[in-house]
Formats: C-alpha cells, sequence, structure tokens
C-alpha cells in the first residue's frame, strides 16, 4: 500500500502550466501533502492488513500524467517529497533518464523504475559516459571501439561498436539482448556512483 499510495503522491503533476485549469498547484500539494499522512499510517511491505476503500486516490484526482517536463516533475517532488516519513522508501514511478535519477536521487527518492533502458535498447539507443549512442547510424559500421570504454560490462569487454551496429542492421535478436544488457549494466553502475556519493 505504501507504493500505491506513494506513487500517486510523487508522481507529476501540473505547476500551473495550463492556467485555465481550475486546480492549481496549491490543490495539488495539499492533496498529496494529505495523502503523505495517510502513507505515513500505512503498514510497512509484508504487514497484512485490508486497504480501507475511502483511502484509495485515483491518478485523476491529482492531474497526472505521463511526460511532464523534467522542470515540473523537479519542483513537484521537491515540493512534496519533504512531506513523506524518511524511515520508509520513497518510490517514483515511471521515470527516467540517468541524468533524471540522479537529480531525482538527490531530493531524497530512494527507488524508481522506468521501462526506458529496456525500450531504448530495442531501438538501439544505449546509454554511454559519452552521452546517448544510436547504433543504427551507419557511422558506427566500421567502428571498432568499445562501445563505451568507461563500462566494464561484458558487451563493452567483448563487442565494438561495428560488431553492435551489425546486429542492429541484421535485426539479430542478440542486438536487443546485448543493447540491453549494456542499458541495464549503465543503469545500475548510475545507482551504484549515486548511493556512493550520499
Amino acid at each position: 500500500m505504501l507504493t500505491l499510495i506513494s506513487r500517486f503522491f510523487i508522481g507529476g503533476g501540473e505547476i500551473d502550466a495550463k492556467p485555465e485549469k481550475p486546480r492549481g498547484t496549491i490543490r495539488i500539494v495539499r492533496v498529496r501533502r494529505r495523502l503523505a499522512a495517510l502513507v505515513i499510517q500505512q503498514p510497512l511491505v509484508g504487514a497484512e492488513r485490508p486497504v480501507e476503500p475511502h483511502r484509495v486516490v485515483e491518478a485523476r484526482d491529482l492531474e497526472l500524467a505521463v511526460g511532464e517536463p523534467q522542470a515540473v516533475m523537479l519542483a513537484m517532488i521537491d515540493e512534496t517529497a519533504p512531506a513523506l516519513p524518511h524511515d520508509r522508501p520513497r518510490y517514483l514511478m515511471g521515470v527516467g533518464t540517468p541524468e533524471e535519477i540522479v537529480e531525482y536521487s538527490k531530493l531524497g527518492i530512494d527507488m524508481m523504475d522506468c521501462v526506458l533502458p529496456t525500450r531504448a535498447a530495442r531501438h538501439g539507443l544505449l546509454f554511454t559516459s559519452e552521452g546517448k549512442i544510436s547504433i543504427k547510424q551507419a557511422r558506427y559500421a566500421g567502428d571498432e571501439r568499445p562501445l563505451d570504454p568507461s563500462c566494464s560490462c561484458q558487451v563493452c569487454r567483448r563487442y565494438s561498436r561495428a560488431y553492435l551496429r551489425h546486429l542492429y542492421a541484421s535485426n539479430e535478436v542478440l542486438s536487443q539482448v546485448l543493447n540491453t544488457i549494456h542499458n541495464l549494466t549503465y543503469y545500475l553502475d548510475t545507482m551504484r556512483r549515486v548511493r556512493h556519493s550520499i
């Protein structure tokens, strides 16, 4: 239940991005602070207790949306995360790029999930210490360098950019597998750096 409520509590929202809407920042923040009080009352994960119907809040009540601008997400998290208890995990659902994950962690978010590393991998977009690489581009056809010289994953240790590009261009399923292994390793390494910096 903690995850269910906190994902709605922390998720996106509008900060008067559309002033014509009757519900603005103050109402959303007030509702989220009320939800924080409900989260605090919930048992920790694993404890058995039925959810009371009047405690369920639907996303439409909070004006949540996927794809909010990062500035809006950061402002909403900065405003609402402090209301959550520090002795419980803070979960932000469905975000983001490696850079965003670092920012959300700085604001006190403990856990995040996102389809981006795997979805991007399937479409040939790879995250590296040198920036994003679209392996489908022809310029990588003869590039014998490792995908990311700073990465120690098995893909970067064994395969060149040219080989990864060949697999992608040939529609080989192995391309999706190797790209996913690399992107997930990159995300794990990003979170490892975040943990060590705390």
